[in-house]
């Protein structure tokens, strides 16, 4: 009985250290852990904190920008600028992490600046 308890006991060990390591990942490097609906509920005003903080950063105005997010898988994309109507589509779907969506947004910014300030989409390309 005594050797049951024993193992019983090392089980307990190596699953606690097993799961404080997990939480200790989660803590150090969540941007890379958490999806985008796991960290905030309004992800329009994430959107507008990068905005504001793009347009702090570089001295630049983004002006009429309308940012949409579609839940539908897509294999190709994970975001895109849409120059007809000047707006982002953002496919959390494909977005993973935290990370990953920042970067994504960050990026159909920088389209949307470029082309609204450059003649048109043939320049860009």
């Amino acid at each position: 009985m005594s050797e049951i308890l024993d193992l019983l006991v090392v089980g307990y060990w190596i699953v606690m250290r097993f799961m404080s390591i997990l939480v200790l990942i989660k803590v150090l490097i969540p941007q890379y852990i958490f999806s985008i609906d796991d960290v905030c509920v309004n992800k329009d005003q994430v959107c507008d904190y990068v905005v504001k903080f793009i347009e702090k950063d570089l001295g630049i105005s983004v002006q009429n920008l309308i940012i949409c997010f579609d839940y539908r898988p897509n294999d190709e994309l994970r975001g895109v600028y849409h120059q007809q109507n000047h707006s982002i589509t953002l496919y959390l779907d494909n977005l993973e992490n935290v990370h990953s969506w920042i970067l994504t947004l960050i990026e159909e910014i920088h389209h949307s600046v470029f082309v609204s300030t450059k003649s048109g989409i043939k320049l860009y390309e």
